[in-house]
Order: C-alpha cells, then structure tokens, then sequence
C-alpha cells in the first residue's frame, strides 16, 4: 500500500522560512541564480528502479514523501516515493507495490489529505483512503483518463481525457467533476478531440488539448482565443500541458511541427497574462546544443505556488527524438535567471528514455520520471550507484530473503543467497518450492529462452553480487544446478546475460593433464575442431553444442571427450569441458537426455560449503 510520511511541523518551519524570505528579500533558490545554472550533474538517476514500467507521472507532496505511477506489462503501478533520511535516495527510497490490482495503466495521480488518487484508461479511477485501495465507478468506463486534480482538502476534483476515436481529432473529450462524494461527467467542453492536461490555481483553471484552449472562470468553462502558431507558414500545435498561476496567468507546453513531409517537431510554450495568450517559446531554446533535425517534445509542465515576493521558478520536460532513440529533454525558468526566458539544462549520462512528468514539491528539490523505470532527482544529492543497471530486458531485484534465517555478520553474501526463501507471490517471478528459490526478470527470460529446467536445473541461490575471478569485477550473480548466470550491464542485448566460467573454474589446476593439452585436428565425421584452444569436439556433443547455444551458452571446448568419474554421483561418464560447464554423456537415459550439463553450479557450491551434499535428480 503506499504509505506518507508528513510532519505537521513542516508545514511550520516552511511558512517560517517564507516569511524570513518576505521579510529580508531573500530570493535565493536551487535554478536562481544566474551565475550558476543547473547542470546534468544536478540531475541524479535514483538506482534499482524496474525498467519494465513506463512511468506516466509523479506527485510530491513533500520533498520527503510522493508517488509514481504508470504502467507494466499493460497492467497499472503505483509507487511509493519515500526520502528517508542521509541525504540519498536509492536504497533508502522504498519503492512498494500498491496492494491492489490496477485492472488498467495508470497515467495521472495526486495526494492529497492523506489521501490518493489515481486514474488511467478504461474509465479507471481508484482511491487509496486510510490504507486501503478500492475502484471508483467512472461516469465514462470506456475513457482514457490522463490528468487530474483534487482541490482544497480532496472534497472537490476534476479529471480529463477522451474516449479514443479513429484519429485524435475524432475522439471525444471526457471532462469529470467530483463534488458531494462523486464523480460525474461535466458536458462543458463541446466539439470533437482530446483533453490532455487540466490544472487550477485561486479559482481559475485551463484544460488544453486537441479540443484548443478552456477556461473555467467563476464555475464556467469558456473555449479561449489562441495565438496562430505560425503566422508565416503553416504548422499546428501540440498541447501537452497546462499549469495555472493564478486567476489570470497560466502557461501551456507542448510541441509544434510543421506540414511537411520532413518538418521535425520543435519545444512550443504559450503564456497568458493579463487575459491573452502569447507564444512564450517557439522552438528556439537557450544553451540548447541539439542539432537542427532532432525532433523535442515537451510533456511535462511544473512551478512553483505562486507568491508575489518570491520569484517564479519552473520546470518543463520531455523528449529528444534523435537518430540513435529518444533522450530526456529538461528545461528549467526562473524570473531571476539571465537572460530570463526557458533554458537547456543538461540530462544525466546514460539515459536513454523519454521524461513525462516532473514536480516539485519545493524550491530546491524536483523529481522526473519516464519511461523505462526512469526517476530522476534534482537538489537530493549524489546518489549511489545502481547495485543492478535497469534495462528493459532486466528489472532491477527485489528483496527475496523474506522467511530466511538471520545470517551471521561475518556469511559472505553468495552464502546468504542459498538460504531458502518464502514464495513472494510477485507477478513476472517463478518460485521453485522444491530448492526455495526464485527466478526473475533478465535470468528468467534467459533460462526459458535457452532450455530452462533441462539445461540448467533449478536455481541454487537468490541474485547477489559475486566478483568475478575473470575480470575482478563485481556482476550480479544466480547459481543454478548445472549454470552460473551473469549481469553484463556493459553488453548491449542478447549478451547482457551470460553463463559464468564454470569449466575454467573447476577445471583450475588440471592444464598439465592429457585431456585438457592441446591437440592435433582429427577429421571424423560430425567432429569440428576449434584452433582458439586446440581442442576437437566430436558427435554426440557437437551435435548438443550447435542445437543449443553453442558458442555464447557453452563457450570452446578445453579440454578433449575423455572418461571420467562424476563428483555428483561417483560414476563414470563421457565427458568433455567447456569453458562454461562439462557436457556428459548418459547412454542410460533416453535419446532426448543422453547429453546434458554437468552439475557444476551443485559442485562449486559443495565445495565451498555453502550448500550440503545434494543429488537433486
């Protein structure tokens, strides 16, 4: 369930230090300053966060205490956002499924009164009171439900979206009030479109999309005038998010493009006061060093509350469509900044994701998501590094000690990973009640993809990190019966995850004996000779190598087919080395599992005391 922690004195010490700002003139802030701008170092990747969800918004209702939410696998998520304390997120930022099954993706959510709320598509509105989670009826179940807002104390709200058409000028607008406990469909907005962004500020409020431009004013809502995007050509606008100021001033983001085959779409702001719109941002972006060509869309819109003694300070985020994939796009305002209008601000390295939403709980902190399992902080600090590097193939673990034993201080970590663990009961991870262990994510997709329980057997430990005695660097590591599994973070798919050197491992010591020297080519039929270590693989496991994996699942040979008597059962077997594992041969056993691996995973871990003697077949 998601879980706030807020302090009443908070609230207090911020209303202290505001009025010390009144008072003294400070104007002081994390983006005010003009001689230090914000840069890609400000913006820090929080570590270990599931790169299968695509994140569609963020609330913070302190700079301690918000949620995320999205969806995975077509399925919603929400997320707690918890700063706890010593100054990092990371480790210390609890990332907890909501205890409830969202039928739906989730798109926009708020918290409000120690309350939240939540809606996505297929009319799915659902409300999170006193810790428990329950689905509210939708007027319109068929809307997809992309923006809210909760005012005061939570009595009274609005959401925004469409019931999807065959284009998106041809969708219908779905606007929804909540008063007296319900929500009801509000029929205002009129004409054909999409309602992607609504927002309201001291009883004003704008809702933008492919329907134009609203107004609610005094209860009414008014469609308002809009400047033409592009007096001397022609192109339309995009209008992806709305935030109101105050009674008159808002601001509008989104993106513009041409009507051309090759036009690119370019970053477009709008910005009311004193009751007019005029384009705030045309394309043309400060300290922006993209190169002409790469489509920018903006889609996430924030600002500070509004105060008259401080200035305004703002955010604006989405995406850089470049050849090599999309890249975030950050934009940062603030009314003491020089020279005063929207500039770049650079994204972190290494990420390679679209943002969709940002907010600031907060004139020194701010906290974006996007898309695959992206967060990103601003003013928390240096972060720890990720202890597993998010990719869409491989979502970051989860804790799986749960019913464990309490390990001795002094236990390495691989020890403490083969203590059984209770069955998480988690969507996406396979329990094996027969070892006590699970099976998730990356090292899922591979064991299945690549013979699962007949080639590996079952896992023998949970994931932890083992340094490797190849490189002397650190992977994430899951032992199996007959395979030791490797996170390669630096290897682009399908390589990210490879088969640890077992056969060099055990086989360390043995380079003098006959087998293992390297040998002359012989020319049998089936028998295929790799000259790299000097070493013949003749039928039947050549014919095994090449029809299940070969070269990235067992490596080369090193060692020639020789007899040699099983550590796991004591008999004699058939056997050749790789530098993965041992293929052995069983004449007893039929056709389909005359060939199988060696137990090497059971052998390694025997020998290193961390599991007891053990014939699990």
């Amino acid at each position: 369930m998601i879980h706030r922690s807020r302090k009443v004195w908070f609230g207090a010490l911020f209303g202290f230090l505001i009025l010390l700002a009144i008072t003294f003139g400070w104007r002081g802030s994390a983006l005010s300053s003009a001689q230090v701008p914000p840069t890609g170092d400000d913006w820090q990747h929080v570590a270990d966060v599931p790169a299968s969800i695509n994140f569609r918004d963020v609330f913070m209702a302190t700079y301690i205490s918000g949620i995320a939410l999205g969806e995975q696998n077509s399925s919603g998520v929400a997320y707690d956002l918890e700063w706890m304390s010593s100054g990092v997120w990371g480790r210390l930022l609890q990332l907890t499924l909501a205890d409830f099954d969202f039928r739906a993706p989730l798109w926009a959510g708020v918290m409000v009164n120690d309350e939240v709320w939540v809606v996505g598509e297929q009319g799915l509105i659902a409300h999170e009171q006193n810790g428990t989670w329950s689905e509210v009826a939708s007027p319109v179940p068929g809307a997809k439900l992309v923006t809210l807002q909760m005012l005061g104390s939570g009595d009274e709200g609005w959401a925004g979206g469409f019931v999807p058409g065959p284009t998106e000028s041809q969708s219908e607008p779905v606007l929804l009030h909540y008063t007296n406990g319900q929500w009801q469909r509000d029929e205002s907005i009129t004409g054909e479109g999409t309602i992607n962004s609504l927002h309201f500020a001291q009883g004003s409020g704008w809702a933008v999309g492919s329907v134009g431009i609203w107004r609610n004013y005094r209860g009414e809502w008014s469609k308002e005038q809009e400047p033409d995007p592009c007096p001397e050509s022609h192109c339309f606008p995009t209008y992806t998010a709305v935030r109101a100021i105050n009674v008159d001033e808002a601001w509008i983001a989104g993106s513009r493009i041409g009507l051309c085959g090759i036009c690119v779409s370019s970053p477009y702001m709008l910005h009311r006061d004193n009751g007019r719109w005029q384009i705030a941002l045309d394309g043309g972006v400060h300290g922006d060093p993209t190169r002409e060509g790469a489509g920018r869309e903006l889609y996430g819109l924030t600002f500070t509350d509004y105060n008259p003694y401080l200035p305004m300070l703002a955010w604006a985020v989405g995406t850089l469509q470049g050849a090599d994939g999309p890249k975030p796009y950050i934009l940062s305002h603030s009314d003491t900044q020089e020279p005063s209008e929207w500039q770049y601000v650079p994204y972190p390295a290494g990420t390679n994701t679209q943002l969709t939403s940002i907010s600031i709980p907060d004139r020194e902190h701010a906290v974006a998501v996007g898309t695959g399992g992206t967060i990103l902080s601003f003013g928390y600090g240096p972060q720890p590094p990720p202890t597993l590097t998010p990719t869409p193939a491989f979502p970051a673990p989860v804790p799986t000690t749960v019913g464990a034993p309490t390990p001795t201080p002094a236990a390495p970590e691989g020890q403490i990973a083969t203590q059984r663990v209770a069955d998480p009961h988690m969507s996406g991870v396979a329990y094996f009640g027969v070892v006590g262990h699970t099976l998730r994510g990356g090292f899922r997709d591979y064991w299945e993809q690549h013979g699962g329980l007949m080639q590996f057997g079952y896992p023998l430990t949970e994931e932890f990190t083992e340094v490797s005695a190849t490189d002397g660097l650190p992977y994430i590591t899951q032992y199996f019966e007959r395979a030791r599994f490797e996170w390669h973070p630096e290897n682009a798919p399908p390589y990210d995850v490879l088969l640890g050197l077992l056969g060099r491992t055990i086989t360390a010591g043995r380079e003098n004996e006959a087998p293992f020297q390297r040998a002359v080519a012989q020319t049998g039929s089936g028998t295929i000779y790799f000259d790299a270590t000097g070493h013949n693989m003749p039928p039947p496991f050549s014919g095994y190598w090449q029809q299940q994996g070969g070269l990235p699942v067992y490596g080369y040979p090193i060692s020639e087919a020789f007899t040699e008597i099983s550590p796991t059962d004591g008999k004699p077997y058939l056997v050749q080395y790789f530098e993965r594992n041992r293929l052995e041969y069983h004449p007893e056993l039929p056709d389909l599992f005359k060939v199988s691996m060696g137990l090497l995973g059971v052998q390694i871990l025997q020998e290193r005391g961390w599991i007891p003697g053990m014939d699990l077949h």
